[in-house]
């Protein structure tokens, strides 16, 4: 690794997975940072390339125009005004 150009990460590691990798650590007697890298390592490459990955020879496959956000999240606004109809306000206490 000293050959090597590194980036220093700081991660957030939950409590039993750290005491696994430290024990791990602390039997072999290679550094948690080595484990870790070892780790990430594996699961790179046991993923297909993005060229292999089969869903992106799908990638702009089907062209289409892009919907309206406002539309899509919140309804159309006609929907919208008739769901906001009648009852849909506070109405005051008039029992004095």
């Amino acid at each position: 690794m000293h050959a090597q150009h590194v980036k220093r990460l700081q991660i957030l590691i939950e409590d039993d997975l750290y005491a696994v990798l430290e024990r791990i650590s602390k039997r072999t007697g290679r550094s948690k940072t080595a484990l870790v890298n070892d780790l990430i390592r594996k699961e790179i490459r046991a993923r297909p390339s993005l060229e292999e990955d089969p869903l992106f020879g799908l990638a702009g496959y089907v062209s289409f125009p892009p919907a309206d956000i406002d539309a899509t999240l919140y309804g159309a606004i006609e929907r919208r005004r008739h769901s906001r109809g009648r009852g849909s306000r506070v109405k005051p206490d008039r029992r004095r």
